[in-house]
Protein backbone atom coordinates (compact mmCIF):
# COMPACT_ATOMS: atom_id res chain seq x y z
CA UNK A 1 0.00 0.00 0.00
CA UNK A 2 2.56 2.62 0.61
CA UNK A 3 4.08 1.93 -2.82
CA UNK A 4 1.14 2.53 -4.07
CA UNK A 5 0.46 5.64 -2.33
CA UNK A 6 4.39 6.92 -3.14
CA UNK A 7 4.35 5.84 -6.74
CA UNK A 8 0.84 8.02 -6.91
CA UNK A 9 2.62 10.92 -4.89
CA UNK A 10 5.22 10.91 -7.83
CA UNK A 11 2.75 10.71 -10.41
CA UNK A 12 0.75 13.54 -9.15
CA UNK A 13 4.24 16.12 -8.24
CA UNK A 14 5.95 14.84 -11.62
CA UNK A 15 2.62 15.29 -13.78
CA UNK A 16 4.52 16.07 -17.44
CA UNK A 17 7.17 13.66 -16.74
CA UNK A 18 4.81 10.76 -16.13
CA UNK A 19 1.57 11.86 -18.39
CA UNK A 20 3.49 10.97 -21.65
CA UNK A 21 4.59 7.83 -20.51
CA UNK A 22 1.54 6.65 -19.14
CA UNK A 23 -0.36 7.63 -22.51
CA UNK A 24 2.59 5.73 -24.27
CA UNK A 25 1.91 2.78 -22.18
CA UNK A 26 -2.15 2.86 -23.10
CA UNK A 27 -1.47 3.05 -26.71
CA UNK A 28 0.59 0.16 -26.47
CA UNK A 29 -1.59 -1.59 -24.50
CA UNK A 30 -4.18 -0.91 -26.72
CA UNK A 31 -2.00 -1.40 -30.42
CA UNK A 32 -0.58 -4.39 -29.52
CA UNK A 33 -3.13 -6.60 -30.52
CA UNK A 34 -3.32 -5.49 -33.80
CA UNK A 35 0.88 -6.20 -33.93
CA UNK A 36 0.20 -9.50 -33.03
CA UNK A 37 -2.55 -9.99 -35.22
CA UNK A 38 -0.08 -8.97 -37.98
CA UNK A 39 2.77 -11.02 -36.58
CA UNK A 40 0.54 -14.18 -36.88
CA UNK A 41 -0.61 -13.37 -40.45
CA UNK A 42 3.23 -13.81 -41.25
CA UNK A 43 4.46 -10.81 -40.62
CA UNK A 44 8.16 -10.83 -39.33
CA UNK A 45 7.99 -8.05 -36.03
CA UNK A 46 10.08 -5.38 -37.82
CA UNK A 47 7.45 -5.70 -40.87
CA UNK A 48 4.43 -5.65 -38.74
CA UNK A 49 5.51 -2.85 -36.77
CA UNK A 50 6.29 -0.78 -40.02
CA UNK A 51 2.45 -1.63 -40.86
CA UNK A 52 1.60 -0.06 -37.37
CA UNK A 53 3.60 2.77 -37.98
CA UNK A 54 2.13 3.46 -41.23
CA UNK A 55 -1.30 2.83 -40.40
CA UNK A 56 -0.86 5.48 -37.37
CA UNK A 57 1.15 8.24 -39.52
CA UNK A 58 -2.26 7.61 -41.92
CA UNK A 59 -4.59 8.39 -39.15
CA UNK A 60 -3.09 11.60 -37.57
CA UNK A 61 -2.67 12.67 -40.92
CA UNK A 62 -6.57 11.48 -41.14
CA UNK A 63 -7.00 13.57 -37.62
CA UNK A 64 -5.33 16.81 -39.54
CA UNK A 65 -7.07 16.93 -42.51
CA UNK A 66 -10.51 16.30 -41.59
CA UNK A 67 -10.78 17.50 -37.38
CA UNK A 68 -8.42 19.85 -38.00
CA UNK A 69 -10.60 21.99 -40.32
CA UNK A 70 -13.44 21.25 -38.68
CA UNK A 71 -12.05 22.41 -35.02
CA UNK A 72 -10.96 25.64 -36.63
CA UNK A 73 -14.25 26.37 -37.89
CA UNK A 74 -15.57 26.08 -34.97
CA UNK A 75 -13.07 27.81 -32.47
CA UNK A 76 -13.36 30.63 -35.06
CA UNK A 77 -17.62 30.71 -34.55
CA UNK A 78 -16.96 30.35 -30.71
CA UNK A 79 -14.81 34.14 -31.29
CA UNK A 80 -17.77 35.58 -32.97
CA UNK A 81 -20.37 34.18 -30.97
CA UNK A 82 -19.33 34.75 -27.49
CA UNK A 83 -19.40 38.55 -27.28
CA UNK A 84 -22.84 38.65 -28.79
CA UNK A 85 -23.41 35.48 -25.98
CA UNK A 86 -21.74 37.66 -23.16
CA UNK A 87 -23.42 40.87 -24.31
CA UNK A 88 -26.93 39.14 -24.39
CA UNK A 89 -26.75 37.36 -21.17
CA UNK A 90 -25.80 41.02 -19.59
CA UNK A 91 -28.31 42.33 -20.99
CA UNK A 92 -30.90 39.32 -20.03
CA UNK A 93 -29.39 39.74 -16.19
CA UNK A 94 -29.31 43.46 -15.91
CA UNK A 95 -32.96 43.81 -16.80
CA UNK A 96 -34.21 41.05 -14.78
CA UNK A 97 -32.56 42.97 -11.78
CA UNK A 98 -34.56 46.16 -13.20
CA UNK A 99 -37.62 44.14 -12.98
CA UNK A 100 -37.44 42.53 -9.94
CA UNK A 101 -36.51 45.84 -8.17
CA UNK A 102 -40.09 47.32 -10.02
CA UNK A 103 -41.58 44.27 -8.25
CA UNK A 104 -39.69 44.07 -5.28
CA UNK A 105 -39.17 47.25 -3.21
CA UNK A 106 -36.51 45.46 -1.19
CA UNK A 107 -34.79 44.23 -3.77
CA UNK A 108 -34.21 48.41 -5.13
CA UNK A 109 -33.61 48.91 -1.36
CA UNK A 110 -30.68 46.06 -0.90
CA UNK A 111 -29.39 47.50 -4.34
CA UNK A 112 -29.68 44.84 -6.68
CA UNK A 113 -29.05 46.52 -9.93
CA UNK A 114 -25.85 47.57 -8.23
CA UNK A 115 -24.85 44.50 -7.30
CA UNK A 116 -25.45 42.49 -10.43
CA UNK A 117 -23.68 45.24 -12.44
CA UNK A 118 -20.55 45.00 -10.14
CA UNK A 119 -20.27 41.54 -10.51
CA UNK A 120 -20.87 41.28 -14.06
CA UNK A 121 -17.82 43.87 -14.08
CA UNK A 122 -15.61 41.96 -11.82
CA UNK A 123 -16.65 38.33 -13.25
CA UNK A 124 -15.55 39.88 -16.51
CA UNK A 125 -12.35 41.65 -15.57
CA UNK A 126 -11.34 38.35 -13.59
CA UNK A 127 -12.15 36.38 -16.49
CA UNK A 128 -10.25 38.08 -19.14
CA UNK A 129 -7.39 39.18 -16.59
CA UNK A 130 -6.79 35.69 -14.65
CA UNK A 131 -8.60 32.73 -15.65
CA UNK A 132 -7.70 32.94 -19.10
CA UNK A 133 -4.07 33.33 -18.67
CA UNK A 134 -4.25 30.30 -16.68
CA UNK A 135 -6.12 28.63 -19.18
CA UNK A 136 -3.80 29.28 -21.65
CA UNK A 137 -0.32 28.48 -20.07
CA UNK A 138 -2.10 25.15 -19.38
CA UNK A 139 -2.69 24.52 -22.87
CA UNK A 140 0.71 25.56 -23.81
CA UNK A 141 2.45 23.59 -21.19
CA UNK A 142 1.02 20.20 -21.83
CA UNK A 143 2.23 20.30 -25.84
CA UNK A 144 5.86 19.52 -25.21
CA UNK A 145 4.70 16.41 -22.55
CA UNK A 146 2.20 15.17 -25.32
CA UNK A 147 4.54 15.19 -28.45
CA UNK A 148 7.35 12.95 -26.51
CA UNK A 149 4.45 10.65 -26.30
CA UNK A 150 4.89 8.71 -30.02
CA UNK A 151 8.07 8.81 -29.60
CA UNK A 152 8.17 6.72 -25.95
CA UNK A 153 5.13 4.36 -27.87
CA UNK A 154 7.45 3.29 -30.80
CA UNK A 155 10.50 3.05 -27.96
CA UNK A 156 8.15 0.65 -26.06
CA UNK A 157 7.20 -1.13 -28.78
CA UNK A 158 9.68 -1.90 -30.58
CA UNK A 159 12.79 -2.16 -27.77
CA UNK A 160 10.12 -2.50 -24.81
CA UNK A 161 11.32 -6.28 -24.06
CA UNK A 162 14.97 -5.44 -24.46
CA UNK A 163 14.60 -2.73 -22.11
CA UNK A 164 12.93 -5.16 -19.94
CA UNK A 165 15.61 -7.50 -20.07
CA UNK A 166 18.19 -4.47 -19.75
CA UNK A 167 16.59 -3.18 -16.36
CA UNK A 168 15.45 -6.37 -14.66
Amino acid sequence: IAGTVISLYLIHAFWWLSMPFILAFIICFVSKPLLIKLHRRGLSNDQAFLVFLILGFLAILLVILLVLPWVAMQLYDLREEIPKFWTSLELFLRESANRLEQKFPGFREAGLSESVATGLDSFETLLVGKWLPDVAYLVVSWIPPLLVVPYLTVFILKDGVKFKRLVL
